[in-house]
């Protein structure tokens, strides 16, 4: 079995040219799922962020713009007692 034979047989779906209606529907309501925006939020995003231990600043976080509560929560992820320095 080739390799685009397996996956097709694994996933369920068919090539294009051979899908019929109603699978044409349930792929654009997948789409719809898949494409919809992600919520607003009005919580600042930044790119930077300074990790601090016991008050002192350890390292700076340097990524995807990410929210004060996303960013408290990569940083604890690897060190639980780690808080973001928040600048203003």
């Amino acid at each position: 079995m080739s390799l685009l034979a397996g996956l097709i047989h694994r996933t369920g779906s068919q090539p294009e040219h051979q899908q019929s209606e109603a699978s044409t529907s349930t792929l654009s309501s997948r789409a719809k799922l898949v494409l919809a925006p992600a919520p607003i939020t009005t919580e600042l995003r930044r790119t930077t962020w300074t990790v601090t231990r016991n008050g002192k600043p350890i390292c700076s976080m340097v990524g995807v713009p990410t929210t004060h509560t996303e960013a408290v929560a990569a940083a604890r992820w690897r060190w639980p007692d780690a808080d973001i320095l928040e600048v203003q």
